[in-house]
């Protein structure tokens, strides 16, 4: 006569088992087989947890190593054009002071143009201060202020560049230090006397 589990002890039946019911033992085999599929199912993930780790891993190195590539492009595009120039006017002041016939007042002005040159060939150009011209809060940093502001329809006009200042692709490198002066447009500037 067949037994079925009730509240943990086991009783005989008089009659057929029902057909939803499972003997122990196919449950206990099923259970065994669920464990197994599991443990099959956390083995090919831990397994592909590694695969992506080392895949992970072979990307980050490739990416440092395109890193490293293209520093070293910007070397040469940048650095080195840079670099020759700089050394072209060291030796040209090294040839003067040793001619010692150069006047040091004319060898900076050349050197102050071959530096803005410089700039020009990497497309850094300075800033207009033209004496006259309104000041740009962006692009113009009032240093000295000659005028006090009388009135408000007066305008802030540069008088004089103290300092230049640079730009390059219109994003300001330094704003250009100046001396300014509240004016009316029709009046002219304190420096034009």
């Amino acid at each position: 006569m067949p037994t079925r589990a009730v509240g943990g002890a086991s009783q005989a039946s008089s009659g057929p088992v029902d057909s939803g019911e499972r003997p122990r033992g196919d449950v206990d085999v099923d259970l065994s087989e669920i464990h197994l599929r599991f443990d099959q199912l956390e083995a090919a993930v831990k397994a592909g947890s590694g695969i992506v780790e080392r895949n992970y891993e072979q990307s980050l190195i490739a990416l440092r190593d395109r890193a490293v590539a293209a520093e070293t492009g910007i070397t040469q595009a940048v650095i080195r054009p840079i670099a020759r120039q700089v050394a072209s006017l060291i030796d040209r002041v090294e040839l003067e002071d040793a001619r010692r016939q150069a006047d040091p007042w004319a060898l900076t002005a050349s050197l102050v143009d071959e530096l803005l040159d410089m700039l020009e060939d990497f497309g850094v150009e300075p800033i207009d201060c033209e004496p006259g011209t309104e000041v740009d809060k962006a692009r113009h940093r009032v240093v000295k202020s000659v005028a006090k502001r009388v009135s408000s329809d007066e305008s802030l006009l540069i008088v004089e560049r103290m300092r230049r200042g640079y730009e390059l692709s219109g994003y300001v490198i330094r704003p250009a230090e100046v001396a300014a002066e509240w004016s009316r447009a029709d009046d002219p500037p304190a420096g034009d006397d």
